[in-house]
């Protein structure tokens, strides 16, 4: 029966995964599609889609030199990011929340206080005394005043770059 498979189903099951797939799931899989269970699309999806890993997202101004020798250190290290314009796709109110949760650090350090627009609107201050709430709502009106760049991995949040900190960082997820 394994040589009856169309090929795509034989690349699936072939060493060409590296044993990212557990063998568990794997022979489950094997034995829906051979039982016609599921369809092999839906299977190759599946497949495909737990075998593959997420790109960190890496948030950052284009013309700021510290997010352009951010983004030069880690394709020097071979880390493939998305990247994502913070002025076109600023952070929203949910995302901040949820970045500003799984990072553990304060919200005054999501500020990008030596920023143009952060002096302008006097925030200093602000910033000491608004509630979370608010100053997260603030940080979603511009992206200008988020500190940047920001390295959102699956289990860590990077804030400005420090190269120490990021070597640290990124060579524990190697």
């Amino acid at each position: 029966m394994e040589g009856k498979r169309p090929a795509k189903l034989n690349f699936l099951f072939s060493s060409s995964l590296h044993g990212r797939v557990h063998e568990r799931p794997r022979r489950m899989l094997r034995a829906s599609v051979r039982a016609n269970l599921i369809q092999p699309s839906v299977f190759t999806i599946f497949v495909l889609l737990n075998t593959m890993k997420m790109k960190p997202l890496f948030i950052c101004y284009p013309r700021c030199s510290t997010c352009q020798k951010a983004l030069k250190w880690l394709q020097e290290r071979g880390i493939e990011v998305e990247v994502r314009d913070i002025v076109q796709q600023n952070p929203s109110e949910a995302e901040l929340e949820e970045w500003i949760d799984r990072s553990g650090l304060a919200v005054n350090r999501f500020f990008n206080t030596s920023g143009l627009r952060y002096k302008a609107l006097n925030l200093k201050e602000k910033v000491r005394t608004a509630p979370r709430e608010e100053l997260i709502r603030v940080l979603s009106t511009d992206g200008m005043l988020v500190k940047r760049p920001l390295l959102i991995a699956s289990d860590k949040i990077l804030v400005g770059f420090r190269e120490p900190e990021w070597a640290a960082a990124l060579s524990e997820k190697r």
